[in-house]
């Protein structure tokens, strides 16, 4: 069976999601994670705890928010 082609302009929605997607995961994770670092850094802890635990953190959030966008109907 030969593959359906797609409309053009949904093509262009779809890679405008995704790649919105992509930028929202990586602010989610970046700010994240700098704000935990410039905390320790702050704070002038020994051992860097916010970084420890907000960086993993800061990434199942994005994690969670991107399953739930892409779970949603369109």
């Amino acid at each position: 069976m030969p593959k359906q082609s797609k409309d053009p302009k949904r093509q262009a929605a779809d890679f405008a999601r995704y790649s919105g997607l992509a930028f929202e995961m990586m602010a989610i994770i970046g700010l994240g994670t700098w704000g935990a670092v410039w905390l320790d850094d702050y704070l002038g802890s020994n051992t860097p705890w916010f970084t420890i635990t907000v960086a993993p953190l800061s990434v199942v959030a994005s994690l969670y928010l991107i399953i739930k966008d892409l779970n949603r109907k369109k």
